[in-house]
């Protein structure tokens, strides 16, 4: 994993076409902005997440992740691997990823 790098905005934040976000760690947060802006002003927009994380602990915005995609709440968001992805080394030393 690296700092966050590059640029960080939605080409067309009016479009209905289907956004998929990917992350590690901290690297969710400028991710973050991009979600809460398409959450309020295209709640029906199709937004699939995806985050991961050495550790538990380290699942950034859990809470907040979680009430974004109830369904009660009209999103059409989906949160892969909602529980928590860890990446780790194998005992061979190649990574892998566990879900905890």
């Amino acid at each position: 994993m690296s700092i966050p790098s590059g640029s960080f905005f939605l080409r067309d934040p009016e479009s209905d076409h289907p956004l998929f976000f990917l992350s590690a760690g901290v690297g969710l947060t400028p991710l973050l902005s991009m979600l809460e802006h398409t959450l309020a002003t295209r709640p029906k927009r199709p937004v699939t997440l995806v985050q991961a994380v050495t550790e538990p602990k380290m699942h950034l915005k859990r809470k907040m992740l979680d009430e974004f995609a109830d369904p009660a709440r009209g999103h059409d968001l989906t949160l892969v691997a909602p529980n928590v992805w860890v990446m780790q080394a194998s005992p061979t030393g190649d990574p892998r990823v566990t879900h905890g």
